[in-house]
């Protein structure tokens, strides 16, 4: 049998044995909803908890009102969707397309966001301890004050990513392997670990690019200064602001003026 043969069988095995929205979506970018019956959302519909809802396509579509855990939502186009508050604990959004999304106050402790699209996406004030976001393009996203302990961002895009006041207590970043190459290495550039609690956070060292951090970071055995970080400034006090001299001298005056007629009274 030729290669040319050999490669054509392989090809034919794995979308053969690939889900047909997967192999159908184009690996991951969903055009159409493969499951009419869901959207838009009825009362017997909110229920997401586990089912297998690989390629469903969402893109802005109001999500909030509904339960997630452990959704099988590989492929899914979910792009500029709402889902804020919704429980999505041990979800599957591995290739997902999630750009701009919206997650703010979500759960998503244990979930898988491998592959995934996440830029610019809102994981405000969330929860999302122990998920996984393995080489996922997660650049201009929030995580304000997100609770990210023991997440994994080994070998993530996090370009100008706001870790801002987030607890990151025991995650992970750097390349797929602890010996990756210099070219392998993910780049933190401009992302924002300002008030970020860092403690046991793993393969910074092996990242390129400066982020930001301040006094409130928690660097743990982070050495910002060998990685080439920046420090912010402390915010600047807004000034008095200055009362003019015509001002001062007309409340002077009416200062005086009181000041006799209560004297003369008494």
């Amino acid at each position: 049998m030729s290669k040319a043969s050999i490669t054509s069988t392989i090809a034919l095995l794995v979308c053969v044995s690939l889900p047909a929205p997967l192999v159908w979506a184009g690996y991951g970018f969903p055009s159409e909803n493969p499951y009419p019956e869901l959207l838009p959302l009825s009362e017997s519909s909110r229920d997401f908890t586990g089912k297998f809802l690989w390629g469903l396509y969402a893109q802005n579509e109001d999500l909030h009102s509904i339960t997630g855990n452990q959704a099988q939502l590989v492929s899914a186009n979910l792009n500029q969707a709402n889902l804020n508050a919704v429980s999505l604990r041990y979800a599957d959004f591995f290739m997902a397309q999630m750009q701009n999304t919206k997650l703010i106050r979500s759960d998503s402790t244990g979930a898988d966001f491998s592959f995934a699209q996440l830029g610019n996406a809102d994981f405000s004030d969330s929860v999302a301890d122990e998920s996984v976001f393995y080489q996922a393009e997660v650049n201009g996203a929030r995580f304000v004050r997100a609770s990210l302990i023991g997440a994994d961002f080994r070998a993530a895009s996090v370009v100008g990513t706001d870790f801002a006041l987030a607890d990151l207590t025991n995650a992970k970043f750097g390349p797929r392997t602890p010996s990756g190459s210099q070219k392998a290495r993910p780049s933190v550039e401009s992302a924002d670990f300002r008030g970020a609690n860092l403690l046991g956070v793993t393969g910074m060292e092996t990242t390129t690019g400066a982020a930001i951090y301040d006094a409130n970071t928690i660097l743990g055995s982070i050495e910002p200064l060998s990685l080439g970080w920046i420090l912010a400034a402390a915010p600047v006090a807004n000034p008095i602001p200055a009362v003019p001299l015509w001002l001062m001298g007309i409340m002077a005056g009416l200062l005086s003026f009181f000041g006799i007629r209560g004297l003369r009274k008494a």
